[in-house]
């Protein structure tokens, strides 16, 4: 391993690295990209249990020895038993960066908590803010060395972290499924132009359908946001 994702991984606190979780979603050069796009998801699903040899440590070990320069997690692995790239939330991720351009396998990708949970109600909150606050550096590293436009956060809950932490105060777009249900998607930006958006989770509404689809809300905001800096 070398270059950033060498520096990505001094920036995880070392009594994370036996717990079962996952940092990198994306392989080398999705980490060599500058100004595209750095995607969150809250943090890693499965049973912390069962996967108890699932480390963080080895997930750095995959990064630096054997995933592919072209690689993603949504795309190049086989989830909840389906084939390979096929679980709901692997193809909401795919469907939403194609309708913006973007290629899973070229896009930077993590979770905002590395830890792994059976869901998020299992971390209770004063747990949840010590782990945002210890993963945290390594986000950060990323913005500043990428310098991502935008931010996409797969959950309105990351999304909100997030923008929080980055000052992003002023909501300029927002997406309401044209559905019974209603669930909503939002665009926020920070004062330096960076951009974050809250998504409804892949893994819960089927972005493939197009009343719960926010990728136009997305793609319409980068699109104006790039015709503004040019």
């Amino acid at each position: 391993m070398s270059g950033i994702l060498e520096d990505l991984a001094h920036q995880i606190p070392q009594e994370l690295m036996t717990v079962s979780g996952r940092v990198f979603y994306s392989g080398r050069r999705a980490f060599a990209n500058t100004g595209a796009v750095y995607l969150l998801g809250w943090n890693p699903g499965g049973d912390p249990d069962l996967q108890s040899g699932e480390t963080i440590s080895q997930c750095v070990e995959f990064a630096r020895n054997e995933a592919p320069d072209l690689w993603s997690a949504y795309c190049d692995e086989s989830w909840t038993g389906r084939p390979t790239g096929k679980a709901r939330l692997q193809l909401g991720v795919q469907h939403l960066l194609s309708k913006i351009g973007l290629s899973p396998r070229e896009t930077p990708a993590s979770n905002l908590i590395f830890a792994r949970s059976r869901q998020r109600s299992h971390i209770d909150d004063n747990t949840e803010r010590t782990l945002i606050g210890k993963c945290w550096p390594f986000h950060v590293t990323v913005i500043q060395r990428l310098r991502p436009r935008a931010i996409i956060c797969l959950g309105v809950a990351t999304g909100q972290a997030v923008r929080k932490r980055l000052g992003a105060a002023q909501e300029i777009a927002k997406y309401v499924e044209r559905n019974r249900r209603r669930w909503s998607s939002y665009a926020w930006q920070a004062s330096t132009g960076l951009l974050v958006f809250g998504l409804t989770h892949p893994g819960r509404a089927n972005w493939l359908d197009p009343s719960a689809d926010p990728s136009e809300m997305v793609g319409s905001v980068l699109r104006e946001q790039a015709c503004e800096a040019s």
